[in-house]
């Protein structure tokens, strides 16, 4: 009897979990609007979906989306900054502004809510 109290605990444990992370329907509208300003604006530099059909073209080495939500302490502040004032990594290029840099500050946020939606859950 023990381990069933323990495994309907642990269900019951996920289940929170899962309440917890779920997004309310105002943070899905924005998830999905990340997504669509992510696959017209950041697939020239990242891979921002599994099902990417098209590889990067610019920026060898560049993280995933995936990799980005995975690290620890990322987090939507962090995110919004650090797209705020992203400039070309290359040495050849201009230190100039990505052009996630001139996204409002509600596409950014929506960008980062996506990059977000993709962290894998422990």
């Amino acid at each position: 009897m023990p381990k069933v109290q323990a495994v309907i605990g642990s269900i019951l444990s996920l289940i929170a979990v899962g309440a917890a992370v779920a997004a309310t329907p105002g943070e899905e509208a924005d998830i999905r609007a990340g997504n669509n300003i992510a696959v017209t604006s950041c697939v020239a530099c990242h891979v921002v979906s599994a099902n990417q059909a098209v590889k990067p073209v610019l920026g060898a080495g560049i993280p995933t989306f995936q990799d980005i939500a995975d690290r620890p302490g990322t987090s939507a502040e962090s995110l919004g900054a650090a797209m705020k004032s992203a400039r070309w990594h290359e040495p050849g290029m201009a230190a100039t502004l990505l052009p996630m840099s001139r996204l409002s500050d509600k596409a950014r946020g929506q960008v980062a809510l996506y990059i977000l939606s993709l962290k894998k859950q422990p």
